[in-house]
């Protein structure tokens, strides 16, 4: 599946900010605007919307925590009209690249418990469950593998 990242910008942001989960998962992400409105103040951090073809089909942001070197998927959202499709999966398979490009050698992810579709989602594509946070949200991780010389 071919999705597309782009960056937030002036042109993306309020359709972004209009787009909604289903309602039974609200209570497990952030709003698209507020963390849109966060991206803006942290220079570490970065925000794309996630385009099928020509049309926006969901969110996801990253943060970089500069004092502890850790990267994180901070927001993933699919639409709500959108889920089911392998969008959420592909999302995160295109933001691997561009944070092994930035120096990450490890992602980090955190969600509510209960959270069943995101569990389902991150350990299909490798991530390994560490713990709850004091927060009560499940944290895991995923190693990205160096990449292989070829000067041998």
């Amino acid at each position: 599946m071919r999705i597309r990242l782009e960056q937030i910008n002036r042109e993306n942001w309020y359709e972004c900010s209009q787009l909604e989960v289903k309602p039974e998962q609200r209570p497990f992400v952030s709003s698209n605007l507020l963390c849109i409105a966060e991206s803006q103040f942290y220079p570490s951090w970065g925000a794309y919307a996630v385009y099928y073809k020509d049309q926006m089909v969901g969110f996801v942001m990253y943060e970089h925590d500069q004092q502890q070197d850790k990267w994180w998927i901070s927001a993933l959202m699919i639409a709500a009209d959108h889920q089911g499709k392998g969008y959420g999966r592909a999302t995160v398979q295109a933001l691997i690249p561009r944070l092994k490009q930035r120096g990450c050698r490890e992602i980090w992810v955190g969600y509510a418990d209960n959270n069943l579709a995101a569990r389902a989602l991150y350990s299909g594509l490798g991530f390994v469950e560490v713990g709850l946070d004091d927060e009560g949200d499940m944290v895991a991780r995923i190693r990205l593998p160096l990449e292989s010389s070829t000067d041998e």
